[in-house]
């Protein structure tokens, strides 16, 4: 039997030249199941309208969120969430996610306009007040989880790179007796 000899940074560097593509392919691929299982459950949950009106509605949801992502990358970039950095960078993330809000419900429902336009359609915003209320409520989950992905991603990274370990036990004093059944007074 043979030991593998393919070390963590050994894939590593086969991996870099592809890091790009699969980057997006990662964010085309959850997108993508994201919009179709939202999409058949909007279906689902009207009964009465045609497939192509909550399609239409999640793709251009889903389409708008993939083009924010580099830009909230970007964003964690400047204001990166650390432990040491969060009292800081939390309130400018706060923020950020009523701007990420703002710019999804407008280019979503200017992408709606234009698809319903295009079949000799109306598309009716309503109260601008509560879509921005309700699309916030699901805008705040989705920019949380994007963070999260994305930080979760790049500490994988780190620890392949070796820059990232997990702690070590901390070291006896001298003199200490090491924990364990043997150190219990009795």
């Amino acid at each position: 039997m043979t030991e593998p000899t393919d070390t963590p940074q050994t894939w590593l560097e086969r991996y870099r030249p592809y890091r790009r593509q699969a980057e997006i392919g990662f964010w085309v691929a959850v997108l993508s199941i994201h919009m179709l299982f939202n999409s058949i459950t909007a279906w689902v949950d009207l009964r009465t309208a045609p497939f192509m009106q909550p399609f239409v509605w999640e793709l251009s949801s889903t389409l708008t969120v993939g083009l924010l992502i580099p830009a909230l990358v970007a964003f964690e970039r400047r204001f990166p969430l650390r432990w040491d950095t969060l009292r800081h960078h939390l309130p400018w993330h706060l923020a950020g996610t009523l701007v990420f809000c703002a710019v999804h419900v407008l280019v979503m429902m200017t992408l709606r306009k234009a698809a319903y336009a295009l079949v000799g359609a109306s598309y009716h915003i309503g109260n601008w007040a509560s879509v921005l209320a309700y699309e916030y409520l699901k805008d705040v989950r989705s920019y949380v989880l994007i963070l999260c992905a994305v930080l979760s991603y790049r500490l994988l990274l780190l620890r392949l790179q070796g820059e990232a370990r997990v702690l070590d036990a901390p070291e006896a004093a001298a003199g200490d007796q090491p924990a364990g059944p043997s150190a219990r007074p009795e």
